[in-house]
């Protein structure tokens, strides 16, 4: 039984042409888990990062299908 589990989800995301979110990180916090996921580039795309927060197009481990399932 689960009482009073909170649970925090931290992310970075780019923001491409047309205002499409995309996502590069994803924390999640809850009791006694601590996960970051760094999702690769959805689409190829010529190298973009920026100075601003130092996110990179080019990092990533997950493979961005799936988010869905690190969100789950």
């Amino acid at each position: 039984m689960l009482i009073g589990m909170d649970l925090f989800i931290d992310y970075e995301y780019l923001t491409m042409a047309k205002c499409e979110i995309v996502v590069k990180d994803l924390s999640v916090a809850a009791k006694d888990v601590l996960h970051t996921f760094y999702f690769r580039n959805p689409y190829p795309m010529n190298r973009h990062g920026s100075e601003e927060n130092g996110l990179s197009w080019d990092v990533g481990i997950v493979p961005y299908n799936l988010l869905e399932t690190a969100l789950s």
